[in-house]
Formats: C-alpha cells, sequence, structure tokens
C-alpha cells in the first residue's frame, strides 16, 4: 500500500530527462527486446507508471529522505499517511476504478518497409484501457508467439531482417492487468519490401569541358618546389670530421641456428649518435630488425625492418628527419617499402615533406610506387606565399600487361598589398592495357581565388573520365563540376555525371545561375534511372537501402528508411521514427510515440513547453491518465494522488472540494437539474424542533376570539414552491383544553375553528365547525379540541414571513384556554412540535 502511494505521489509515470532512450537495432533479438522492455518499464518511458522504480532522488525531491553524502536515509514523516500538497481527505481512502475489460482490437492492419515493418489498430474504447500487447511467430501459431513489446498507442513499429515476414497478433490489457483477446486465432502477415537491383541513372545531353586547368607544362614548373635534403649525409661528414665532439653508442644481437645445411640467423642492431659543434647539435638513432634463411641448395630468405631518426639545431634552423625502411625477399621475389619525412623551420620560412617508394619483383613482374609530398610556407616584408604540393607514380608491367598511374597535387596561395591570390590544382591519371582491353582513367581539378581590391573572384572545376574498351565496345563515365564567383554577384554553379555503356545513355545534373540583376534558376534531373541511398551497418556484408525507388507489385515507390525532412507535403506516411522540426497534417498523425522538447510557440492556441507545461483553449477527450495534478485557471484543480483532493478550489483550505471516495464539500450550492441521493443533510429539508407555548391563563375567552397556538418563522424567499408541515412531537395531535366554570345543567359543547395564517394576513389552512361536548352535567367542565398535520402551501418568490397556528370558539364564551400541556389536568409535562419545510418537486400528482 505504501509503494502504490509513493508511485502516485511521484507524478507522471512519461516523465522524461533521467534515463536515455534504449536505440532500437536493425534485427530483432527476442532476449535484448525483453531486456530493453523491462529496463523501459523501470524508468518509466513504457507502459502505465504501475512498475516505475522509485529514486531515492524522487524521495528526497518530496521531503520524505534525506541524501548526505551518499547516504539515504527516510525521514520521519515516513509511513505515517501525511501526503504532501493541499487539502486532504475528509471522506476517506480512495478506492480503484472498475475498469472494464479489454475488447477485441478491431482493423488490424500491417504496413511494410525496407527493414521495419509497422501495425496500426482502432483506439479502443472501453473504460481503462492501459496498453496493447504485441506478438511475433514465424509461424501462423499464437501459442507459441513471442511478445516483442508493449505500446499505450494504436500503432506499432519493430525492426525486421531485410526480405524476410513474421506473424503478428495485438491484444489489449487493462489499468487492472486484465488481458483481452487477440484480434484472431489468424496472425497478420508482414513482410519487409525486398531490395531490388538498380542501375544509376546517366544524363542524356553532352556536358560542356571546361579549359581553365593548369597543364603539364605547369606542373612540371611546380617540382622545382621539391627540396632534395638528406641530414643522413651531414651526420656522416660530421662523424668524419675529427674536430667535434661525439658520442656513438652500437647495442647488437644476434641470434643463429644450423639446420641440415641451412643458417637460420636473427639480427637486432641499435645505433645512437650525438654530435655538437659551437654553432650546431645533431642526434641521430638507427633501429634495424634483420631475419634471413640460408640455404645452398633450396631457397634463401630475408627480411629487414630499419629506422633512421636525425635531428638537427643550428642558430637559425631546426630540422628532423625519419626514414623507414622494410624488405623482404625470397630468392627471385623481392618486395621494398620505403618512407622519409622531413621538417625544417627557419625564422621565414617552414617545410614538411614526406617521400613515399614502394616497389615489387615477381620474376620479371615488376610494380612501383612513390609518392612525394610537400607544404611550405614563406613569408617577408611584402608577400607571404604558402605551397602544398604532392607528386605520386605508380607502374606496373606483366608481359604485356602495362599499368600506370601518375598523380600531381598543387596548392598556392600568395598575398601583397594590392593582390591576393589562392590556386589548388591536382591532375591524375590512371591507364592499363591487357591484349587489346585498356581501361583509362583521368581526373583534373583546379581552384583559383582572387582580389585586387575591386573585384574578387572564385572560379573551381573538376573533371573526371573513366573509359574501358574491349574489342571496340566502350563504357565510359564522365563527371565535371563548376563553380563561378565574384562579388558583382554572379554565380554558377555546375554538376552532372554522363554514364554510357555502348548504345545505352543516361545521365544526372545539377545546375543553379544568378546574374546579378534578379535572375536566378537552378533545377536537379535524374533521366531514366532508378536510384538509391544505402549504407553499412557493420553487422554483415549486405548494404542496407535507407532511401531509393522501388518496383513493388509492378509499381514504382519511393520508399525511405531514414529520414531528416524539413518541409514535406505527405498524402499518406507509414514511419517508424519520424525527427522533425515540423509536421503539418491535415488529417490524422498516428504514431506510437512523439518526442518533441516543444509543441508549437508561446501565443498558439496549443502550446506545449520544454518542460512540459500544456496550453490549451479546449479540452475533448474519452479516456485519460493523469498521475499528478491538473491546475486550473484562479487556482482550482484536479488531482488524481492518493491523499490529495480529487477535485479542489484554490487555496490550502479551499471552499469546495471533492475526495477520492466521492465526498463532496461546498459553501454554497446552486443545482438547476435534478438531484438524486439516499441522504440529504440540509436546507432541501429544513425543519425544526420547537415548544408548544404553555397557555394557563384563566382570563375568558370572547365568541369568534382568535387565541395563537404555536408560530415558526420562514425566512428566505425561493424561486420555487414549498410545502410547511406542523405536527405535534409527544402526541398524534395537536390539541387545546378548553373550560366552561359556570354552565348551568344538562350537556354542554363548543365549535371551534382552526386556522394557519401568516404575517401577511395570507391564510394558507383551516379547519371549521369542529364540535366537542364538555364532561360532566353540573359545576366546572372540561373538553378538548385536537388537529393532526396542519400544512401550508407556500408559493414561489414569497417573502419571508411569520406562520401562526389559530383556535377560537364560534358559538360561545369559553372560561379557559389551556395549550403546551398534555391534556390531562394533572400533568405539568411540556409538549414540542416539529416545523418541517419541503421543496415541491413536481413529482406528485
Amino acid at each position: 500500500m505504501a509503494t502504490k502511494s509513493l508511485q502516485n505521489i511521484l507524478g507522471s509515470s512519461k516523465k522524461r530527462g533521467k534515463f536515455q532512450s534504449i536505440p532500437q537495432q536493425t534485427e530483432s533479438n527476442s532476449t535484448i527486446d525483453a531486456i530493453a522492455e523491462n529496463i523501459e518499464q523501470l524508468t518509466g518511458q513504457r507502459g502505465h507508471g504501475g512498475k516505475k522504480a522509485v529514486l531515492w532522488e524522487d524521495l528526497e525531491s518530496l521531503g520524505i529522505a534525506n541524501l548526505n553524502g551518499g547516504n539515504a536515509t527516510l525521514g520521519s514523516n515516513i509511513g505515517n499517511g501525511d501526503s504532501s500538497g493541499s487539502g486532504g481527505d475528509s471522506g476517506g481512502g480512495g478506492t480503484d476504478p472498475d475498469y472494464e475489460m479489454p475488447t477485441q482490437p478491431q482493423n488490424v492492419e500491417g504496413h511494410s518497409g525496407f527493414s521495419y515493418v509497422s501495425m496500426t489498430w482502432d483506439q479502443p474504447t472501453y473504460f481503462g484501457h492501459s496498453y496493447a500487447e504485441v506478438f511475433q511467430n514465424t509461424e501462423n501459431n499464437f501459442a507459441t508467439a513471442t511478445r516483442i513489446g508493449t505500446t499505450p498507442a494504436s500503432i506499432y513499429s519493430t525492426p525486421v531482417p531485410m526480405d524476410s515476414g513474421f506473424y503478428f497478433w495485438v491484444r489489449f490489457v487493462n489499468g487492472a492487468g486484465d488481458v483481452g483477446p487477440i484480434q484472431g486465432t489468424e496472425g497478420i502477415w508482414i513482410e519487409s519490401v525486398p531490395d531490388n537491383d538498380y542501375i544509376l541513372g546517366l544524363i542524356d545531353s553532352q556536358i560542356p569541358d571546361l579549359d581553365d586547368y593548369l597543364v603539364q607544362d605547369d606542373l612540371d614548373a611546380i617540382a622545382a618546389n621539391f627540396v632534395d635534403v638528406d641530414l643522413f649525409a651531414r651526420l656522416e661528414v660530421l662523424l668524419a670530421e675529427a674536430s667535434l665532439e661525439s658520442n656513438v653508442t652500437i647495442d647488437q644481437q644476434v641470434s643463429e641456428l644450423k639446420v641440415g645445411d641451412a643458417t637460420i640467423r636473427a639480427t637486432i642492431q641499435n645505433e645512437y649518435y650525438t654530435a655538437v659543434t659551437t654553432d650546431e647539435a645533431i642526434a641521430a638513432a638507427v633501429q634495424t630488425v634483420k631475419a634471413e634463411i640460408e640455404d645452398p641448395n633450396g631457397s634463401s630468405l630475408g627480411a629487414l625492418i630499419r629506422n633512421e631518426y636525425v635531428t638537427n639545431v643550428t642558430f637559425e634552423q631546426a630540422q628532423a628527419q625519419l626514414k623507414q625502411e622494410l624488405q623482404s625477399n625470397i630468392d627471385d621475389v623481392s618486395s621494398t617499402l620505403t618512407n622519409d619525412y622531413y621538417t625544417s623551420a627557419k625564422t621565414d620560412e617552414a617545410i614538411a615533406q614526406a617521400k613515399t617508394e614502394l616497389s615489387s619483383d615477381i620474376d620479371g613482374i615488376n610494380a612501383n610506387l612513390s609518392t612525394n609530398y610537400l607544404t611550405k610556407v614563406e613569408t617577408n616584408d611584402a608577400i607571404s606565399t604558402a605551397i602544398s604540393q604532392s607528386q605520386t607514380d605508380f607502374t606496373a608491367e606483366l608481359d604485356e600487361i602495362k599499368a600506370n598511374l601518375s598523380q600531381n597535387y598543387f596548392t598556392k596561395a600568395e598575398t601583397n598589398e594590392e593582390i591576393s591570390t589562392s590556386i589548388s590544382a591536382l591532375e591524375t591519371e590512371l591507364s592499363s592495357e591487357i591484349d587489346g582491353i585498356s581501361s583509362t582513367l583521368s581526373n583534373n581539378y583546379y581552384t583559383k581565388t582572387q582580389t585586387d581590391g575591386n573585384i574578387s573572384t572564385a572560379v573551381a572545376s573538376a573533371q573526371s573520365h573513366l573509359e574501358s574498351e574491349i574489342d571496340g565496345v566502350k563504357s565510359s563515365v564522365t563527371q565535371i563540376s563548376n563553380t563561378v564567383a565574384s562579388n558583382q554577384g554572379e554565380f554558377e554553379a555546375l554538376w552532372g555525371v554522363k554514364a554510357s555503356a555502348g548504345d545505352l545513355e543516361a545521365s544526372i545534373g545539377l545546375v543553379a545561375k544568378s546574374n546579378g540583376a534578379g535572375i536566378d534558376n537552378a533545377y536537379f534531373y535524374v533521366h531514366n534511372a532508378d536510384f538509391r541511398v544505402t549504407y553499412s551497418d557493420g553487422t554483415s556484408d549486405q548494404a542496407v537501402p535507407i532511401f531509393g525507388t522501388v518496383d513493388y507489385n509492378g509499381k514504382k515507390y519511393l520508399a525511405i528508411n531514414t529520414a531528416s525532412i524539413k518541409v514535406a507535403e505527405i498524402k499518406d506516411l507509414v514511419a517508424g521514427d519520424i525527427v522533425a522540426d515540423a509536421i503539418v497534417s491535415n488529417t490524422t498523425i498516428t504514431s506510437p510515440k512523439i518526442v518533441s522538447p516543444q509543441i508549437n510557440s508561446s501565443g498558439d492556441k496549443f502550446y506545449v513547453t520544454a518542460a512540459g507545461i500544456v496550453t490549451m483553449d479546449g479540452f475533448n477527450a474519452v479516456h485519460g491518465n493523469l498521475s499528478g495534478r491538473l491546475t486550473m485557471a484562479g487556482g482550482a484543480y484536479v488531482d488524481g494522488r492518493s491523499g490529495q483532493y480529487f477535485l479542489a478550489s484554490n487555496g490550502s483550505s479551499p471552499q469546495f472540494y471533492v475526495t477520492h471516495a466521492g465526498y463532496l464539500y461546498a459553501v454554497n450550492g446552486n443545482f438547476a437539474g435534478t438531484i438524486y441521493a439516499e441522504k440529504i443533510v440540509g436546507d432541501i429539508v429544513s425543519a425544526i424542533r420547537k415548544n408548544i407555548p404553555i397557555r394557563t391563563s384563566s382570563a375568558t375567552v370572547g365568541q369568534n376570539t382568535w387565541v395563537d397556538i404555536l408560530q415558526v418563522g420562514v425566512a428566505n424567499a425561493r424561486s420555487y414552491p414549498r410545502t410547511l408541515v406542523l405536527r405535534n412531537l409527544d402526541a398524534t395531535h395537536i390539541v387545546a383544553q378548553l373550560n366552561i366554570a359556570t354552565a348551568g345543567s344538562g350537556s354542554e359543547y363548543a365549535d371551534m375553528d382552526w386556522r394557519l395564517i401568516d404575517s401577511a394576513g395570507v391564510i394558507y389552512w383551516s379547519k371549521t365547525g369542529l364540535r366537542t361536548t364538555f364532561s360532566g352535567t353540573t359545576g366546572n367542565r372540561w373538553s378538548t379540541t385536537a388537529i393532526y398535520t396542519p400544512t401550508a402551501i407556500i408559493p414561489a418568490n414569497t417573502p419571508a414571513r411569520i406562520f401562526t397556528l389559530q383556535l377560537r370558539c364560534t358559538n360561545r364564551s369559553l372560561s379557559q384556554i389551556r395549550t403546551g400541556l398534555n391534556p390531562s389536568e394533572s400533568t405539568t409535562f411540556q409538549e414540542q412540535f416539529m416545523g418541517q419545510l419541503f421543496k415541491d418537486s413536481g413529482e406528485l400528482s
């Protein structure tokens, strides 16, 4: 019981932000899905909140626990029945609602995606719905199906392997945990969309060539920038000079083993050099690892790794160089890799250079790769220059098979007081030929930016051409990109691809232009081609499509696995997860979960803040689940938590409230309709208990003289008619004693009249001619007159009045009239009467 109350106090089970959400995996795994579902229920991200875990920080925020240096203790008020918040439960403890049994899901439908499938169904209408359970099986048999998830919405999505399907079932569960029937014994078969093959599109128009490229002569001239520095040669000179102080350390380890005629040898050698002159310091290290097998009667094998490090510092320059050599050979099979790195820094110049050479030789089969990288920055008083360039050459030859690859990269930035220029260029060419089969790849890249103070221009272009030929049949792909921009408002951008295979051609292109006079034009098109965007998730070799066209049942569809869309107009959308700045729907958006820090903006008719506060003009719902408090204008609120008022006005001591036990308290009220109740206490039936005034006067009462017996006041006017009823509480009748003291002999009688009259003189009730006979035949004689229940029908809106019950004798004078005492002459017990005022509901006729 304490746990349930605590869960209610903690508030909404949908409160977010304490725990990270668990991402869905592409393929369904029943074990991982079950673990994820349990964790989501414990963190309150799934279900109706009944299984949400309670944190110590939650208890501390409620004031019923203390956290001090990591030590958690419960407060003294835990379990004493006192709850935070205003109000109390004057009507007793709350009771669980009577939930209806879950109904059978209706109109269950399945929808297919690339690697996700989803199901939708009609929203249940029974009272107390909590969530829906979803089951999955490879067979059409619910008895062996596995529950894969739950959702409070009317849609559910789950990942499935590509080009596969499952049977699905849905059933509802109410807030009490009662489980309803499945949608049918036959499961819903849903399978993912197949990954059809496609052909990338082609451009059907010719792509123009650009002539603004660096030519080979320009690139040859650029090669002069490369430096030819070898610090190791400088080291050898310094070591040979007897005038410098030097220190050389050599450490060598050799292991050798004879196996028959073969010799197996392993060598590790470390060499360290340090040298210092009056204006120069140099340090070097050489590491060599070598393994070899020599067999005079068989093959010889060898492997070598060599690293050489040199640093050199003078008063004007600092240099560093690293050489790495990796070599292996088996008889006539050899392979060599050499890396050479060099850096230099001066007061006005910085250079970094890297050389890589790779060569292989197998019985006349040769392959060579060389790469040369250079970056250089230089500055003086007038001109600042930065250069970066790279050269790569690759050649391979096997009998009549030849392959060549050459690349040239160049970038340059220069500025002076009048002109600033930046240039980048790249030229790549790859060709191969095998007995009439040839292929060629050429790339040309060029960028240039220049400003002279008045006009600034930027140009960038790239062209790539790939061609293959077999016995006169050619296929080629040409790609071109070009951009031009100036500060005169002229801009142009072009990108396109043209592909051909025999007589087949296709194209794709994008062009954007602006002439500075307000005329802009841009377009993108794909002609006669399906297309897809795929990615590899790293779990398999199969590429997963996320966007593209597919052929499904003979029709073309645009399929999207994951999308981020700023503005979209979609007629029908079935999606698993949607992340968007704005989604506009003319009809309905159905989703198991919508996550957003804010919905709409302040001032809109419907607005949800990042803190979860909802502002709206109206609210209409069939069912709902509110675990916290709903506060309305003026401070009135509805609270579903135990220990709180269910409905109350504002303030800590509200003038109106309703408890969870059904107790209603109000200061005043006006009901225009009908009230049905087993018991009503209050002014709907007004009643008063009063003494009947005692009258013992011996004064003679004259004939036709009215005597007041009792009085009752009606304090207020009402807008409806009322009935006043008077009755004796000590007897069945209201009685008066009559006396004649000097009567003659023989029988004597009196004729008596009764009436009920108000202070305005209006008579509401009367009884006349009630004859009573006196006892005895001579002397002092007594008699009584009595009535049962006098009533008055008081019309609507009658002002406040005093109502008086009166008595008179119409045929003679009386010696005495007594009231308020028991009819016996000897008693002194005072009688009482009750006045009751009823509202006339009009139900009797």
